[in-house]
């Protein structure tokens, strides 16, 4: 099974394989926590309305809909895709809340393997895991293996998959075995520390005894790293700033040391954990995507995106629900209006200059109260 998390909203999918001139079937897990709804009182309860739908290559699809109190989340659920013709697909996963409209996507290019009588055949390889292609963290990698279906399924004993991660000038930057995990199935981590920022090629091999029976590989995009550790000081603070409270940088600035300031930023972000007894810190995750955007979209020639007025915005509340973009008129300046649902929440911003540098309107205390940081 693979998993893909977008914001509080998760989407797993299973995938059986299509026998030899038959179809397959794709099995889709979503799950919708708090940050997906937009609740409403009525009779003394919090309730929400959703809808599911599950497509592929905008063809057959599976729908579902429903109701939840906020004491019921998170909320899973299951869509079921059959008739699936082996190849690759595209993975459309729709989750819709019904009272705000907003709506959170998951789209991911799949394959059904097509199982042989007299040949070996593979699925997809697959990219997961914690820190999924960032520098500080791993590449949780996924594969599927199927023997002939005239061998009865049995794996022989000697079969092993290798891994390989190579650059774009082919140097291999990591390399390995994947562990078994079911009688197909075969996982491993790898860890990106040390690698440059870029495309790698990872490349996996089935072999039995020195033979290749099977072979697949992905691109593995490796995301720049942002110091959110306290390795340097000054930058920490200065990418934490808009979610941090002011006792929380005083005591980053009052760390004597890159040890102490670790510990401190370690603390830091498990108080924004919401699931502690897991081994990913979801909030963290989003927020590191977050400076993705914010670094990219918001940073001009001497000036860091996560320093501008929108740049903290989006760091503390993520992607508007809304955005209206007012261009330059006579007697106006250009502004933006970014609404929010959850929180509720409306921010202007201004280009009094006209070179592009929006102002916030709104005094930044306002909007950090109305975020409940």
């Amino acid at each position: 099974m693979v998993v893909l998390a977008v914001c509080g909203f998760s989407v797993a999918w299973s995938i059986v394989p299509a026998p030899s001139g038959g179809t397959g079937t794709v099995t889709v897990t979503a799950t919708l926590d708090d940050g997906d709804f937009v609740f409403v009182h009525e009779n003394g309860l919090e309730t929400a309305s959703y809808e599911l739908v599950a497509s592929l290559d905008e063809g057959g699809y599976s729908r579902i809909g429903g109701t939840v109190s906020s004491g019921q989340l998170p909320v899973e659920q299951q869509l079921v895709l059959g008739d699936v013709e082996p190849g690759r697909h595209r993975l459309l996963v729709v989750a819709r809340d019904l009272e705000s409209g907003r709506r959170r996507t998951s789209e991911e290019t799949i394959e059904v393997p097509q199982l042989h009588s007299d040949a070996w055949s593979s699925g997809a390889l697959t990219l997961s895991g914690s820190h999924s292609g960032r520098v500080s963290g791993t590449a949780e990698a996924a594969w599927q293996v199927f023997p002939p279906t005239s061998s009865g399924q049995v794996r022989p004993e000697s079969l092993r998959v290798a891994y390989l991660l190579r650059d774009d000038r082919g140097v291999v930057a990591a390399e390995g075995w994947m562990d078994s995990t079911d009688a197909q199935g075969y996982a491993c981590s790898i860890p990106l520390t040390g690698l440059d920022a870029g495309t790698y090629d990872l490349l996996a091999a089935a072999l039995v005894g020195n033979s290749v029976v099977a072979a697949a590989g992905v691109s593995l995009p490796v995301r720049a790293d942002w110091d959110v550790w306290g390795r340097d000081a000054r930058t920490t603070e200065t990418l934490v700033r808009p979610i941090a409270t002011s006792a929380e940088i005083d005591a980053m600035e009052k760390a004597g040391s890159q040890g102490e300031r670790r510990a401190v930023m370690s603390e830091f972000w498990a108080r924004r954990d919401p699931n502690p007894l897991t081994g990913e810190n979801e909030f963290l995750d989003a927020y590191l995507d977050r400076l993705d955007v914010v670094m990219d979209r918001f940073s001009t020639s001497g000036i860091s995106g996560i320093t501008t007025d929108m740049g903290r915005v989006w760091a503390l509340l993520g992607e508007p629900d809304i955005v209206e973009d007012e261009p330059f008129e006579t007697g106006t300046y250009p502004y933006q209006v970014w609404t929010y649902f959850s929180p509720s929440v409306t921010v202007v911003f201004v280009d009094r200059d006209g070179f592009g540098l929006y102002e916030m309107t709104s005094p930044w205390d306002d909007v950090r109260r109305a975020s409940g940081r």
